[in-house]
């Protein structure tokens, strides 16, 4: 199919993803068509004088007759057929445009990759020249041709170049420490909660009968409540999907998730929907 060669090119050349455009455009634009051809069939189907009207070869036959509204079941099979074909067209031609819109999003993401690797190395050059300038400024000023007084101590040029060095080197060091350590951690930390938070609510349903399952007998234990979602949804849940499970079942902090805390949050959020129709 010419769409899954485009997609395929794509996915290996970033470059291409110009051609995304134009796809989508066609895509929609049959997408588009379809719905007004559904439209106008069923319309058409809903009319049964208009279809009886439509049955050429029985009023070529029968010259200056006219059928009857029920004589259309032939052209309505036919009406109908045509209508299934529209509408298994436009499901395909949905799932087309799904596809091109998640293959951009992967594009972007890469996209959105490669320029925080620029930004960080830009960054990184940007504190490499500030730690070289604040090296160099200190060597301007001593070596102005004026008295000092430093010029007969024989301690003086390797004490002052240890000391730019050690000041050059912390102004590099601590920005990018600070950067890695802390800005960088925090991004991370924070783009695992928001895949946590994704998958489980992929798996709300699961996640809520599996609970009141394990919770109608008492307390649940984190670890035995992660083995069983673990079993229950077929993939292995991570620590930061049950530190977010905690925070909302968890109440007094003693790693036990109760039935009680889970059920006051649901008629909390009940109450909030009531209160805001």
């Amino acid at each position: 199919m010419l769409v899954d060669l485009v997609l395929r090119d794509i996915g290996s050349d970033v470059e291409s993803l110009r051609k995304v455009l134009p796809l989508k455009q066609k895509v929609e634009a049959l997408r588009t068509d379809t719905e007004s051809m559904n439209f106008v069939l069923t319309e058409t189907l809903a009319q049964d004088e208009d279809m009886a009207n439509m049955s050429l070869t029985w009023i070529d036959e029968n010259q200056g007759l006219r059928p009857e509204a029920q004589d259309h079941l032939e052209v309505e099979a036919i009406l109908e057929t045509s209508r299934r074909e529209v509408q298994q067209i436009g499901r395909i031609l949905t799932e087309i445009n799904e596809r091109i819109d998640d293959t951009r999003e992967v594009l972007n993401i890469s996209l959105d990759s490669q320029r925080n690797r620029i930004l960080t190395l830009n960054l990184q050059t940007s504190l490499l020249t500030l730690s070289l300038t604040a090296i160099a400024v200190p060597a301007g000023i001593l070596g102005m041709n004026i008295p000092l007084g430093l010029e007969e101590d024989v301690n003086a040029f390797p004490t002052v170049i240890r000391a730019m060095g050690a000041v050059g080197l912390c102004m590099y060091i601590i920005p990018v420490s600070y950067l890695y350590y802390g800005f960088f951690r925090t991004s991370k930390t924070r783009v695992k909660e928001v895949v946590a938070l994704q998958n489980l609510v992929h798996d709300m349903d699961v996640i809520e009968r599996t609970f009141y399952k394990m919770a109608a007998t008492g307390e649940v234990s984190k670890k035995d409540f992660q083995s069983a979602m673990s079993e229950a949804t077929g993939r292995p849940i991570s620590d930061a999907e049950m530190e977010l499970i905690s925070k909302a079942f968890d109440e007094d902090g003693d790693d036990q998730l109760q039935l009680a805390t889970y059920k006051r949050i649901i008629e909390q959020s009940i109450s909030a929907k009531k209160t805001w129709k």
